[in-house]
C-alpha cells in the first residue's frame, strides 16, 4: 500500500450482485492504481476484515497512514482491527451526497445557506474554530442536529 488508500465499494452492480471493493493509491507520477480488489459476498466488518488481512499479507504487511472510506461502520471496524495505526477520513465526495441525500428535502430553501455554512465549519484549521462553528449549525439548523449528531459528529477529526 501507499501512504494513503482511498476504498470503495461497488454495491450489487455486477451480476451476481456482489459487492466489489477497490483499494486505490496513487502511483510515483501522482496517477491512481488499483492496488486490490475483491468481490465479497457481504459487507460485514468480519469479511472486510479477512480483505485487509489478506491484503496486509500481500503488500508485506505495509501499513498506510490514512484509509479514506465511505461512512460504512463495518469498514471502520475492521481497518481499526487491520491497521489500529491507520487514521481513517471520511471521503469527501460520499460526504457531500450524504448531506445532500439526507438534508436537501429537510431544510429546503436554508440547504444553500447551510451547505456553505458547513463547508466553513469543515474546513477550520483551528480546533476553536470549528467547534464556534459547529455550534452555529447546531443554533442555526436544527433540522439538521439528529443528522449531525448520528452520522456526522464522531467523523470530526477526520
Amino acid at each position: 500500500f501507499g501512504e494513503s488508500v482511498g476504498y470503495d465499494n461497488t454495491a450489487g452492480t455486477n451480476h451476481y450482485h456482489m459487492p466489489l471493493l477497490l483499494f486505490v493509491i496513487q502511483d510515483d507520477n501522482i496517477k491512481s492504481q488499483i492496488a486490490a480488489q475483491a468481490l465479497i459476498s457481504n459487507e460485514t466488518a468480519e469479511s472486510y476484515q479477512w480483505v485487509l488481512h489478506i491484503t496486509k499479507k500481500a503488500t508485506q504487511k505495509r501499513v498506510p497512514n490514512i484509509f479514506v472510506i465511505d461512512s460504512d461502520p463495518a469498514m471502520k471496524s475492521a481497518i481499526s482491527t487491520e491497521y489500529p495505526t491507520t487514521h481513517h477520513i471520511l471521503c469527501i465526495w460520499h460526504l457531500k451526497e450524504n448531506l445532500k441525500k439526507m438534508l436537501h428535502e429537510k431544510l429546503g430553501p436554508t440547504f444553500v445557506d447551510f451547505y456553505s455554512a458547513f463547508w466553513r465549519c469543515h474546513n477550520s484549521d483551528i480546533s476553536d474554530l470549528f467547534y464556534y462553528y459547529w455550534k452555529e449549525l447546531i443554533e442555526n439548523y436544527p433540522a439538521a442536529n439528529q443528522y449531525f449528531q448520528k452520522h456526522l459528529y464522531k467523523w470530526r477529526k477526520s
